[in-house]
């Protein structure tokens, strides 16, 4: 960077004199402009050495006042007025507004020649450059040869730190830590700004969903920022470089040992490539990076909590959140031809970019067969609760939508988990919900695998000869009793439901309390069991399970699979 203070300390065709705004001296200079009319600061554009006779300022009175700051508010570099021509001196006005906003005024010799004014700084500022353009492209090179000799991002990284004369940080597209290099003496105050556990994330979940959304919305390279306040203030560069088409990592550069030179900055602009090559050519060389892999080695498989947590890394899965795994099982009639693979894949990219600003979830998708495979990941301070009824609402939307559309689909929601091998669990809870949902209830989509887990408990654990003494020592005798119309068996579940409140069964039913506890007193009639003692009303309910189970048994097609099955392969 070249300052207006090293410029005027090397311009030797006559002296340049600094009246005031001496602490902007370090103020950068790219360019250099003239006051020619009244209209000037509608031409400028920043980093300018602004010179005139004094002429138009003389002539216009009114643009005296606040001509300094305006000019240090369009980025301006530094301010000089020709003397002995209009004005024998500066005018104290701008001495003033100068020394007040720390903006330089020069007092220019008679004899000064604006081209050559020009001419000097022109040609300071292109030999400036092609130094550090020579100095850039070197150490460039000198990195593309480590790159070359090594081969991996680590030593990149490493020489990268040495070059910058400060730590480096390489963070994956959701800033956990992947590598750090160059701290030294710089670790205390790194830890004052980032966490620095190998694989967690560097900053707070707020900033980096900031960041995040900046960068889907400018995909910038680099940006500046600035981490804490007053004194113990830090600023950073961040550097984007993006592997593929969705998969991001970032470079951060603190500046805890010395900011960063312009060459620098052009150094970090050129690197990008290398770390793109960098990091293709390690995931290159590993296995099973492809989604297909993921759901293959991962959710199909009973994977060790290694080979799971090597998957993740590989396919960029974010194993730190929060997730509820949504499973879409589509009608085998379409036999996901490829326009319905295009149409669903779509409305589904469609869907998932509208859910993730409305309920703050990312969106990690994947295939296999006739199902879509949507991992919703959540922030960890996110209570499982909140994730879960946020799932649930997402899978209703999902699931109206597709079918507006004409697309036959079964929706299926896991609980809410955290566990790494909860990843698989998660998956085959989803696809548990829709086995048992469109078993159990045929005309209900989604289906929530927290409502339907004792379904799946009993139908796991108990053979059918242990469901069916269940279902004929609890609730058989109401199913088959019948007065005057009235289903004892309804009125149950709606007791149950309601939580054994009579008032609250009653007004549901639309009848009136006293004939409520007349039916409750008939089904306490009939059951062979006492109502009154605990363990004996979970009997009963475990027995209203069970019957749904046999009845669905029952029901079922010869021919017809679970949806378990069809995962298969």
């Amino acid at each position: 960077m070249l300052t207006v203070g090293q410029f005027a300390a090397g311009f030797d065709a006559y002296p340049l004199q600094c009246v005031a705004g001496f602490t902007g001296l370090g103020r950068e200079l790219t360019a250099f402009s003239i006051v020619d009319s009244p209209e000037i600061l509608t031409w400028l554009r920043g980093g300018e050495f602004v010179v005139d006779s004094g002429y138009v300022i003389k002539h216009n009175p009114k643009l005296l006042h606040g001509f300094i700051p305006s000019l240090k508010n369009m980025g301006c570099a530094a301010y000089g007025m020709k003397l002995h021509r209009y004005y024998e001196a500066i005018p104290e006005e701008l001495i003033e507004q100068s020394d007040r906003c720390g903006f330089p005024v020069f007092a220019l010799p008679y004899e000064t020649r604006f081209c050559d004014f020009a001419y000097a700084i022109h040609k300071y500022l292109f030999e400036f450059r092609m130094e550090e353009d020579k100095k850039a492209t070197l150490l460039y090179r000198i990195l593309l040869d480590s790159l070359c000799r090594y081969k991996i991002p680590e030593r990149l990284l490493y020489e990268l730190s040495i070059v910058l004369g400060n730590p480096v940080l390489l963070v994956d597209g959701d800033f956990a830590l992947i590598g750090l290099e160059g701290t030294g003496e710089a670790n205390t105050a790194l830890n004052d700004f980032f966490s620095l556990v190998p694989e967690g994330p560097v900053w707070e979940a707020e900033r980096i969903r900031s960041l995040l959304q900046a960068h889907k919305e400018h995909r910038f390279q680099l940006r500046r920022l600035s981490l804490g306040n007053g004194e113990t203030s830090l600023n950073c560069v961040l550097v984007a470089i993006t592997r593929a088409e969705d998969a991001l990592n970032f470079l951060i550069v603190p500046e805890v040992k010395q900011p960063l030179e312009s060459w620098q900055y052009q150094l970090l602009q050129n690197i990008v490539s290398l770390f793109e090559l960098s990091l293709r050519g390690e995931e290159a060389q590993k296995s099973g990076r492809h989604p297909q892999d993921f759901v293959s080695s991962v959710l199909l498989s009973a994977a060790s909590p290694e080979a799971t947590l090597r998957q993740c890394k590989l396919n960029n899965f974010d194993y730190w959140s929060r997730r509820v795994c949504l499973c879409v099982r589509f009608d085998s009639s379409l036999q996901l031809s490829m326009t319905w693979r295009n149409t669903i894949h779509n409305i589904l990219q469609q869907l998932a970019n509208h859910l993730e600003n409305r309920f703050r979830f990312r969106v990690y998708p994947l295939s296999h067969k006739n199902y879509r495979i949507l991992y919703l990941l959540f922030p960890k301070e996110i209570p499982p609760q909140e994730a879960e009824s946020k799932s649930c609402a997402a899978a209703g939307e999902i699931h109206d939508v597709l079918e507006q559309n004409n697309i036959v689909c079964r929706i299926g929601v896991s609980l809410c988990s955290t566990e790494l091998l909860d990843i698989a669990k998660a998956f085959q809870q989803a696809v548990d919900a829709i086995d048992l949902g469109v078993r159990l209830f045929p005309s209900e989509s989604p289906y929530l695998y927290g409502k339907l887990q004792v379904y799946h408990w009993l139908s796991s654990e108990m053979s059918r000869n242990e469901l069916a003494a269940l279902y004929e020592n609890t609730v058989r005798p109401l199913r088959e009793h019948r007065t005057a119309g009235i289903d004892l068996l309804s009125i149950l579940e709606a007791y149950i439901a309601n939580r054994y409140n009579v008032s609250k069964t009653a007004s549901d039913m639309h009848v009136h309390r006293n004939t409520m506890n007349h039916y409750l007193e008939k089904i306490r009639t009939l059951l062979p069991l006492d109502l009154e003692a605990p363990e004996n009303m979970l009997r009963v309910q475990m027995g209203l399970y069970a019957m749904r189970i046999l009845d669905a048994e029952k029901d079922a097609a010869p021919d017809s699979g679970s949806v378990r099955s069809q995962t298969e392969g």
